[in-house]
């Protein structure tokens, strides 16, 4: 998606070796666990620096301040995740290092639209939805906190 929208070359970081690979198949340039010692470093060696934006669909203390950290002078920092706990990090940083950062949780209608003729044109494959029973609710929370879903699940009553 950040291929197509963006015209760049996303770089996905993430803990799970399987969605790394996974990641690699559908176009990212490349793909990084931020528990191997040397994932900062990679990092910047891939973009000559750091990164300009990275968005963070986990929204953990863990991967926010993974980051936050890669970002450059200037950098982006957009948290989408909703999984919890606190942003700690020295404040002088941010102004000092210009890094931006904002919260997105949904997406506006024209951003929909635009995602919807991505897909159409065939730019972006939708993403894959596992539909499972509204009973596994509970279930499926937890396979979503655990990493265990790709795409997204939903859940459907009978």
């Amino acid at each position: 998606l950040a291929k197509a929208a963006f015209n760049c070359n996303p770089i996905v970081v993430d803990v799970d070796e399987e969605k790394l690979k996974l990641a690699l198949e559908n176009g990212a340039s490349a793909a990084i666990n931020p528990m191997d010692e040397d994932a900062m470093m990679k990092v910047f060696e891939i973009t000559g620096g750091n990164a300009s934006a990275a968005i963070d669909f986990v929204g953990s203390e863990q991967s926010t301040a993974f980051g936050i950290n890669l970002l450059r002078k200037g950098g982006k920092y957009i948290i989408v995740g909703l999984y919890g706990g606190e942003l700690k990090l020295p404040l002088p940083l941010i102004p000092i290092m210009e890094r931006g950062i904002q919260g997105s949780y949904t997406g506006s209608p024209g951003d929909m639209k635009e995602l919807m003729e991505l897909v159409r044109s065939g730019k972006v494959d939708p993403i894959p939805v596992e539909k499972r029973p509204a009973c596994e609710a509970n279930q499926t929370l937890d396979d979503l906190k655990n990493g265990k879903i790709i795409g997204r699940a939903a859940l459907m009553h009978d």
